[in-house]
């Protein structure tokens, strides 16, 4: 029986999963066709002079391990020397084989020892045990090669996109929301019912009513309303910028090659990835709750509004690049390792389990609701704007329970971000970077402007949108 060969050219991003799963299909005495990579066979020679040819490539560990590619066709060359030596291939096969530096009497020892002497290396060095690998490759076991690069291998995101500063940003961003909207509704309605429903049973419903209106009045006269709706206009800006600035440069970095991620292997570049379209969805719900917040009190501007639109459309269309088969992020940059015998590059560098994005069709549902929230506020402020509609003096019951549900949603975005996995970077202890402290420190002006607003509301009267916003005030109760 001839044996056909199939020539890769251009592969998609090459694990080492599949490369030694696909070598032991190689390796079958009943395959009908052998797979290689056209370019697998190719490396600098120690004088930096390029060349190809898979018997010197395959003896030389730092070629071998520079890529899947060529680790696979060497994994495959016990089995390419046997179908050369029995002529199990075609003339024309053969010839392709014989180009490429494979040998009909080969000794395999010479091709397998430095595989095998890399992976005993690396579970002496890497492993808590130093025994993660019992077999040697010339009995080849797949799920023994695969335990020992990367059963013992633990990734976290780059610390730039999932550190733990650039974490407690996000975070603060999903808290700050849930703290205006609990805030403004003990403000508006809240205290006023809990006053009342506490005095009922002991003084009576008039004494009760006459002790929650003093309680509202009371809070009216603080202004709390005001500084936080003015605070809240500055955190819906600062969030808006922030989103189209992070998503923008993710979908720059998306459509490049992977080398400004700078991960270290193509699992944390799957958790980068995975955590930059969590990101995009936050922001999407972030930005839309905050803009249905100010709608809902008529604190509204074009300016307000069309940032946040922009802020959403580009968190959208990262998310959406997130979650597309992204071939194209394969270039790593790893860490040098003491081991010589894999050419200094540890084979954990090409582990990736690729784990099942389960919380997708929960973001599409949220974005969904998130875009047709924002339509709608759009459509509402178009209509006020040419006045086809009156301010809202009071705030209806169905506002109120939107804005439950949204305050819900917002909670389970946090709840999202905690229980994804993807807090290793924190877990591990990972040194603060500058970009982490930007992070953290993004939403310090909007926190800080709330507060002085809060307690020296007398101080802040060149502060043109606090004024506007309590001369209004004084407006509607006249």
């Amino acid at each position: 029986m001839t044996v056909s060969l199939d020539l890769i050219a251009n592969p998609n991003i090459l694990t080492l999963q599949q490369t030694a799963h696909s070598a032991t299909t190689t390796l079958n005495s009943s395959v009908t066709s052998v797979e290689l990579y056209r370019h697998g066979c190719d490396f600098a020679d120690p004088a930096g002079h390029f060349a190809s040819n898979c018997t010197l490539a395959c003896q030389q560990p730092a070629a071998v391990w520079d890529s899947m590619a060529t680790l696979h066709n060497c994994l495959s060359y016990g089995a390419v020397s046997t179908l050369l030596s029995t002529g199990g291939l075609s003339e024309k096969d053969e010839e392709k084989l014989l180009e490429m530096g494979y040998t009909k009497e080969a000794n395999v020892t010479t091709i397998m020892d430095p595989i095998d002497q890399c992976m005993h290396g690396f579970c002496r060095e890497e492993t808590d045990s130093g025994e993660c690998y019992a077999h040697g490759v010339h009995q080849f076991d797949p799920d023994n090669f695969i335990k020992g690069a990367c059963g013992y291998f633990k990734a976290s995101p780059n610390v730039d996109v999932g550190g733990v500063g650039v974490y407690v940003g996000y975070l603060m961003q999903l808290a700050i929301l849930i703290y205006a909207y609990i805030h403004t509704r003990l403000l508006a309605s809240w205290l006023q019912a809990l006053t009342f429903a506490f005095y009922a049973p002991f003084k009576g419903l008039k004494r009760a009513r006459q002790a929650a209106a003093s309680v509202q009045e009371r809070l009216k006269a603080t202004h709390q309303q005001a500084a936080l709706i003015s605070g809240l206009v500055e955190f819906q800006r600062a969030q808006a910028f922030y989103s189209i600035t992070l998503q923008a440069a993710a979908i720059a970095s998306l459509s490049g090659n992977g080398r400004v991620f700078d991960a270290e292997s193509y699992q944390q570049m799957h958790l980068t990835i995975s955590l930059l379209g969590d990101i995009a969805a936050t922001g999407i719900v972030c930005i839309a709750f905050g803009l249905y917040i100010l709608h809902g009190w008529n604190k509204r501007s074009w300016y307000t509004t069309v940032l946040s639109i922009v802020g959403i459309g580009v968190s959208f269309a990262a998310w959406v690049q997130t979650r597309l088969p992204l071939n194209n992020l394969r270039v790593l940059s790893p860490v040098e390792h003491n081991l010589p015998a894999c050419g200094g590059r540890s084979p954990a560098t090409y582990c990736l389990e690729p784990q099942a994005q389960t919380n997708t069709p929960l973001e599409a549902t949220l974005i969904a609701l998130s875009l047709l929230t924002t339509l709608l506020l759009t459509i509402r402020h178009y209509h006020a704007y040419h006045n086809r509609i009156l301010s809202i003096k009071q705030y209806p019951w169905r506002l109120e329970l939107a804005e439950a549900a949204f305050a819900g949603i917002t909670g389970l975005m946090i709840y999202t971000l905690i229980s994804n996995g993807e807090l290793d970077a924190m877990r591990q202890g990972v040194q603060w970077t500058f970009s982490q402290l930007i992070s953290v420190t993004i939403w310090a002006p909007c926190i800080v402007e709330y507060f002085y607003a809060a307690v020296r509301k007398w101080s802040l009267g060149a502060n043109a949108e606090l004024k506007k916003l309590l001369e209004e005030e004084d407006s509607d109760e006249e």
